[in-house]
This record gives C-alpha cells, sequence and structure tokens, in this order.
C-alpha cells in the first residue's frame, strides 16, 4: 500500500520557489511552529498535483507516494517528503491546460476526480501531452469516468 504525501508549502520568500497542491487531503493544513510552512497531508495511494514557479520557470507534475520498482525510478521534489512516483510532467501551455481542467473538477466534486485509479491519471497526461490536444480528447476521456 502506498504512503500518505507529506507536502510543505513555504510561507516566506527564503526560499527559491512558490507551490501549489491539490489533492485529496488527510486534515486541515497546519502552520508549522516557525509559521514558515504549511503542511498539508494527502492520502496514501491518491495523486497530488503539484504546481512549481521557480523565478519565471513554471512547472507542473502529478505525483503518487512510491511503492517498490515497478513504479520506475524514484523522484524527489522540493517541497515534498518521501520518495515519489512521477506519473507526469508538464511545461508551457500544458499547465495552463491541467490547471483548468482540474479548477473545472473540483468544482464539481472535490475529491472524486483524486479517487480516479492512477490509470485514468496516466491516460489523462498523455492526452494532454499530445501535441494536437483538442478539448473533445479530454471530454471524451472525462465520460468515462
Amino acid at each position: 500500500m502506498r504512503q500518505s504525501l507529506t507536502v510543505h508549502i513555504p510561507q516566506n520568500q527564503d526560499v527559491s520557489y512558490s507551490l501549489y497542491a491539490a489533492g485529496s487531503k488527510i486534515a486541515v493544513p497546519v502552520l508549522s511552529d516557525n509559521q514558515g510552512e504549511y503542511i498539508f497531508k494527502f492520502t496514501g495511494g491518491t495523486p497530488v498535483v503539484l504546481f512549481y514557479t521557480f523565478q519565471n520557470i513554471k512547472r507542473a507534475f502529478v505525483v503518487t507516494a512510491w511503492q517498490d520498482e515497478r513504479d520506475g525510478e524514484p523522484v524527489t521534489l522540493p517541497g515534498v517528503d518521501g520518495k515519489l512516483c512521477l506519473i507526469a510532467r508538464f511545461k508551457g501551455y500544458r499547465i495552463r491546460l491541467l490547471d483548468e481542467l482540474l479548477k473545472q473538477l473540483i468544482d464539481q466534486d472535490e475529491h472524486y476526480i483524486f479517487t480516479q485509479p492512477l490509470l485514468f491519471w496516466y491516460r489523462l497526461a498523455a492526452v494532454i501531452q499530445y501535441a494536437k490536444t483538442k478539448q473533445t480528447a479530454i471530454e471524451t476521456l472525462l465520460k468515462g469516468l
């Protein structure tokens, strides 16, 4: 079974990045003792979407906790505890596609999209990454939910 993920979102200017995380939270985020970061805990086995901004560079990652060798090589990212299984990585225009899609789906039901199996997230990432992605392709995938 996959472990839960802990994400530390910095609240001060001492770090070189900003971070936004979306996923199925276990509990309400808490402010650290030194008030330098918010600590989010996400349900084990569910995907977490991380949006990073490093100065002028934006990146988005869909990850879950690393389980074993079948997940491939483990990945580490700033602000996230432990080893991660990388489902997808986005840059450029595709970050906006992912963000808009997540906002739409979260508005409908905050947790439903994050309870989908990892295979759905691999398929969704493939559709978004395809260079000629059309909204109808994404809608067709979402109809299967």
